[in-house]
């Protein structure tokens, strides 16, 4: 995962530590010594920065591109310096320069936000994308989620919304809008297992998957089931196992039978 340094803390944290402190005045009258002291500063920087992730809007209403670009910049743990209005753009912009996370709509012009992503997914299998959204019908929710989206998230629970998918995720989760985790349980109970590594789940291991697709964290379940934390990792670990799978969307997806 790449990690940015915003201008601010850059400029404030130089400038404070080595020239003031370390009295580096004196030090840049050579240019030996300007190299000197430019190695210095980047071998610093992880001590003195602290590590922020880098994040990409892709929306096509500018109003609320801006809104979201301000809100995650308001925080100090996100940074969000690239936005694109359109699929096409997007896909060119990150197909160069990838981010560690996209927040990226569906309804894009010229190219659809899920094309964008299965695009994208393709060169940066390792690139996070959320998708927000205002389509809470299935056809969608599904086709993003085989497609490879991380989360999925309702438009009407806005920046908010986006942040804590952030965070859910970072911590592990596959975050999804209460609404749409409540679809993807649904359809637990009306299709059933599609695939032979599915019918191998046990009870309590099909629990805590349908639980995973509620978007809980580990720690939830093992409350929830009255469990150590411990042992609900390792159940998880099973299901991976069985599932043939590396993470949790990828385990949904093979359990409602959109994967091989």
């Amino acid at each position: 995962m790449r990690f940015f340094y915003t201008q601010q803390q850059m400029i404030t944290k130089v400038i404070l530590t080595h020239l003031f402190n370390n009295n580096t005045f004196d030090q840049l009258d050579t240019l030996y010594h300007v190299h000197d002291f430019a190695n210095n500063l980047l071998t610093s920087l992880p001590e003195y920065f602290p590590m922020i992730t880098n994040i990409c809007i892709v929306e096509d209403t500018t109003e609320i591109r801006e809104a979201l670009k301000n809100r995650i910049n308001a925080t100090e743990r996100f940074y969000c310096h690239t936005t694109y209005e359109d699929g096409q753009s997007a896909l060119k912009g990150l197909s160069r320069d990838p981010v560690d996370l996209v927040i990226m709509d569906i309804g894009l012009p010229y190219m659809s936000g899920i094309e964008c992503m299965m695009r994208l997914k393709r060169q940066h299998p390792s690139m996070a994308i959320i998708m927000f959204t205002v389509f809470d019908d299935m056809d969608n929710i599904f086709n993003a989620l085989k497609s490879g989206a991380d989360g999925y998230v309702l438009k009407e629970e806005r920046s908010t919304g986006v942040i804590q998918a952030i965070d859910d995720f970072l911590a592990g989760g596959a975050p999804m809008s209460m609404g749409i985790a409540r679809k993807v349980l649904e359809s637990f109970h009306i299709y059933g297992p599609k695939n032979k590594h599915a019918e191998s789940l046990t009870d309590h291991q099909l629990k805590i998957l349908q639980m995973i697709a509620h978007g809980m964290q580990n720690k939830e379940i093992a409350d929830q089931l009255s469990i150590t934390e411990g042992s609900v990792k390792v159940q998880i670990s099973r299901i991976y196992q069985k599932l043939q799978v590396n993470n949790r969307v990828e385990a949904i997806n093979k359990y409602l039978g959109n994967q091989n």
